[in-house]
């Protein structure tokens, strides 16, 4: 939790909610550790310890505050207006799940969502961080899916259900105003469950120009916070710089690709940290990470890239990113994303 942050939007509304409920300023900051003025700057981030204070003060309010989607004109302020607009113009309904996942981070990610599919049938799940939480937090992050299929008309969920931890609190239904989905409390875990048939189906008012320019600021923005926040992420990063260097590069068609041998990749990130091998896993353990993990991700999304180029050939992928064969990358890329590189190809690059 020490590594942890939120964007100082989400603390300037827990202090509106705060204020409206009759705590000052003063009590606001005495009972958070949040002071009135680091709420409103600009790209400010909060620590995710006085989130979770600001969060458990909230939860014990008579009427609890929206923080995820409020009313007015006040939801389009940084950092939500460049992942509203990402998730509210993807391809499909689908690409619009996985980015609201992907980009939690610029808003804040103390707690931890995520969702599996078979087939039509989704469920999203969020966990809870911390002591003394109650579900509210769950319910606002959960209501915000429902809403957002609400957005891709034509795509509309069925049967959707929310299930939530620990007894009914006072005042939940406010916050479930204009979202049709029956809640039920006293329950194992946190989620939502629903299908949605037509998840995959394009979505008619998607504009590519404006998706990958907001895309592109999103992207940059995770860069500047990862690099801020965690070791973790620096290590990613430098990854992901090594693999589009080596990409850009023309290299002679018989060199064997290091990213085939995770070992050589390893040591080049140990020479990059001025660290031996076993202090490079300790500083990423204590994170919660491992090395692995990091190579994994970056060249799946090096794979991901690679595959939204028109003149993309699965077997030079493979081999450009180390695989023996493209049956080996195909395999490979199923088991990480549950779609075969042609499906997310077709996906993300609509004719």
């Amino acid at each position: 939790m020490a590594d942890k942050t939120v964007s100082a939007e989400l603390a300037r509304r827990g202090m509106a909610v705060a204020l409206r409920a009759g705590i000052g300023g003063e009590q606001f900051q005495r009972l958070t550790g949040i002071a009135p003025h680091s709420v409103v700057q600009v790209d400010g981030r909060i620590a995710g310890s006085r989130y979770l204070a600001m969060l458990n003060l909230l939860d014990r309010l008579a009427e609890p505050g929206d923080l995820v989607v409020p009313e007015g004109d006040i939801c389009w302020s940084e950092p939500f207006a460049t992942k509203i607009a990402i998730v509210s113009n993807a391809p499909n309904l689908l690409a619009a799940f996985d980015h609201c996942i992907a980009y939690r981070p610029l808003i804040g990610e103390v707690d931890a969502m995520s969702f599996k599919r078979a087939g039509d049938d989704f469920e999203f799940e969020f966990r809870l961080d911390g002591e003394a939480r109650t579900a509210l937090m769950a319910l606002n992050s959960l209501k915000g899916i429902v809403q957002l299929a609400q957005v891709y008309r034509g795509a509309g969920l069925a049967q959707p259900l929310i299930e939530l931890t620990g007894a009914e609190p006072p005042a939940w239904r406010r916050l479930l105003r204009g979202v049709p989905c029956p809640v039920r409390f006293g329950q194992a875990r946190n989620r939502l469950r629903f299908s949605a048939p037509r998840a995959q189906e394009p979505y008619a008012q998607y504009n590519p120009m404006l998706y990958q320019l907001f895309r592109n600021k999103a992207d940059a923005d995770m860069r500047a916070l990862r690099q801020r926040d965690s070791f973790y992420a620096r290590v990613e990063d430098f990854l992901a710089g090594l693999m589009l260097r080596e990409q850009q590069q023309v290299s002679d068609a018989s060199d064997v690709s290091p990213w085939a041998a995770p070992s050589r990749v390893l040591l080049a990130t140990c020479q990059q940290f001025g660290l031996s091998r076993s202090a490079l896993h300790r500083r990423l353990q204590k994170e919660g990470s491992h090395f692995q993990d990091i190579y994994t991700r970056v060249r799946l999304a090096e794979a991901k890239r690679l595959l939204m180029l028109d003149q993309a050939c699965l077997f030079d992928i493979s081999d450009r990113l180390g695989f023996s064969s493209a049956s080996v990358l195909t395999r490979f890329f199923s088991q990480q994303t549950g779609m075969t590189p042609s499906h997310f190809k077709s996906r993300h690059c609509p004719l």
